[in-house]
């Protein structure tokens, strides 16, 4: 008798937990747009909230993200403490956000030992990337040099929610990073309201968690690195693993000055704009803005370096698109990396 009182148990909590999948593969994916940072966003996830709930929930926590941290917006905080002299910074109340960024930056800027500097605001704008554009007609070498010395990132120091710096005209720009950060706290947002099965995705920077509607990994392509968007084509496609990817390249973002052509990428180092052997550079991590900044890093680093890097830490991967010494375009994968090749040939 007991036997058959636990075997119909049995059969009923068989028939609850096949009822339970049935209903979660039933639940609808749905997909929400919009703008924000000065490009846009893209979201895939299964979830039963209505759209346009969600919609305001996200645009929302992006639009005090852009408050806090957009150069581009000129009452957000980073441009009140960009326009502020060393006297007037310490009034500035900083909210989280500016502090999730700065503390980010700060741990990153440590580790790829200064490749990585949300300090070159006055070299991005000079060289016309940023949100002042000060780009001349000619290429002046002297004020380049005197532009870095405003550009060291050791001169910020946070202080109880209150920030100090060493001159007036030292700015900062957390571009490289603020995607990458938007992206996690949506993801962060989304894992609070149950839901475990999404793509998030701004201005290319990308994290996904759990199954896309066909029930696989979510997959990313990767741009074949060509100027042209208009004859836009991949080379290689992406399995995400519950992870993020941040992708950076000199070969669509750059500005002509006289009869030469300057990528956005700037070296910290020398104050220009720097074209190494990377090509492409795509970092794999848990984290989004650590992705981004680490993508950012290794394009001033060059491959070799860029590589040694990735090694240092375990829970970096990278896919990086290069040249070698005699001009054949290469490509180079972390091991186990779940990634396939289109074109090029791999090293």
């Amino acid at each position: 008798m007991q036997q058959k009182v636990k075997f119909k148990q049995l059969l009923s909590y068989i028939f609850i937990l096949l009822c339970w999948v049935g209903c979660v593969k039933s639940v609808p994916y749905c997909a929400i747009t919009g703008k924000t940072m000065g490009t846009t966003y893209s979201i895939k996830c299964q979830s039963i909230i209505n759209p346009q709930i969600l919609k305001f929930k996200v645009d929302s926590l992006l639009a005090e993200i852009n408050q806090s941290v957009s150069a581009y917006i000129p009452s957000s905080t980073i441009s009140q403490v960009n326009k502020a002299t060393t006297n007037e910074i310490s009034n500035i109340i900083l909210e989280d956000v500016f502090i999730d960024n700065f503390n980010l930056s700060k741990q990153l800027y440590t580790k790829t030992s200064g490749a990585f500097n949300p300090a070159l605001a006055p070299l991005i704008s000079y060289w016309g990337f940023g949100y002042k554009n000060l780009t001349q007609k000619n290429v002046d070498t002297n004020l380049v040099q005197q532009l870095i010395t405003r550009c060291n990132f050791d001169d910020f120091e946070l202080h109880n929610k209150r920030i100090l710096k060493k001159q007036n005209e030292q700015h900062l720009d957390f571009n490289a990073v603020a995607k990458g950060y938007g992206v996690d706290k949506v993801a962060e947002l989304l894992h609070i309201e149950g839901i475990t099965n999404f793509m998030v995705e701004i201005g290319g920077e990308i994290r996904a968690s759990g199954k896309n509607a066909a029930q696989q990994p979510w997959t990313i392509a990767i741009d074949k690195p060509e100027k042209n968007l208009n004859n836009r084509s991949f080379n290689a496609i992406l399995k995400l693993d519950n992870q993020s990817v941040a992708t950076s390249g000199n070969y669509r973002n750059y500005r002509k000055i006289g009869d030469k052509q300057y990528g956005h990428i700037i070296n910290p180092f020398t104050g220009f704009p720097q074209q190494t052997n990377i090509i492409s550079a795509s970092i794999i991590a848990k984290n989004c803005a650590e992705a981004d900044a680490y993508a950012t890093a290794c394009m001033v680093l060059g491959f070799q370096k860029a590589k040694a890097l990735v090694a240092q830490n375990n829970n970096l991967k990278a896919y990086f698109i290069y040249k070698d010494e005699n001009g054949a375009v290469l490509t180079f994968s972390s091991k186990g990396l779940l990634i396939h090749e289109l074109n090029l040939r791999k090293n």
